[in-house]
């Protein structure tokens, strides 16, 4: 069998640009907007500072909650990151994108099992949440859990037809559970859609 790879780039964490948890305390606000500045710039220790001046001010702002632990992420502290997305999480349970940014830290950590299951509660509270369904494939691959993997690629291209990334990736996953002819469809339809790598799998494994 060919040895085929899948094309793990993973999706972006979303940043929170909102100031309405910080109304009513002007200072906070500040040092908040400085923040996102700073972030903004790729200044992350400075953005963290100032979002741990806004924290002192209003310990309940969930948005500099999620915004430190971006800036956190970026610099390598990668526990504390899941450690401010967590208490973001306890100011709001609902909010699909905390869980999803969460669970893109512990991949990032090969923490496959937490990452899945933040994914999920994400894709929970948002089924139509495109990147949580392409993070939770890639780390569902990472236990090896293909046919799980190939189905979350599928709802993947159900929400966006056009991504080639998940008609090569679940073309893999497809040849990997011994269906080629499945894989060499979805790897020309990758080639079609502009994927390089997907037509060199089709010239060799599609004869």
């Amino acid at each position: 069998m060919t040895f085929i790879r899948l094309k793990k780039t993973f999706l972006s964490i979303y940043i929170m640009l909102s100031a309405t948890l910080l109304v009513g305390c002007t200072r906070g606000s500040n040092y908040y907007q400085q923040g996102n500045n700073l972030l903004g710039a790729r200044q992350y220790s400075e953005a963290i500072s100032n979002y741990n001046k806004a924290l002192e001010i209003n310990p309940k702002s969930l948005d500099a909650y999620n915004n430190r632990a971006i800036a956190k992420q970026e610099i390598g502290n990668f526990l504390g990151a899941i450690e401010d997305y967590t208490k973001a999480i306890e100011l709001n349970s609902n909010d699909p994108e905390l869980y999803f940014n969460r669970g893109s830290v512990q991949q990032i950590l090969e923490r496959y099992s937490y990452a899945i299951s933040d994914f999920t509660k994400a894709i929970e509270l948002n089924p139509e949440f495109l990147s949580a369904y392409y993070n939770r494939a890639l780390a569902k691959d990472s236990l090896k859990n293909y046919r799980g993997s190939l189905a979350d690629f599928t709802k993947a291209i159900e929400l966006n037809p056009e991504d080639r990334n998940a008609y090569r990736n679940r073309g893999v996953q497809k040849e990997r559970v011994g269906d080629v002819k499945g894989a060499c469809f979805d790897w020309s339809k990758a080639t079609f859609l502009g994927d390089k790598e997907s037509a060199k799998y089709f010239k060799t494994v599609c004869k």
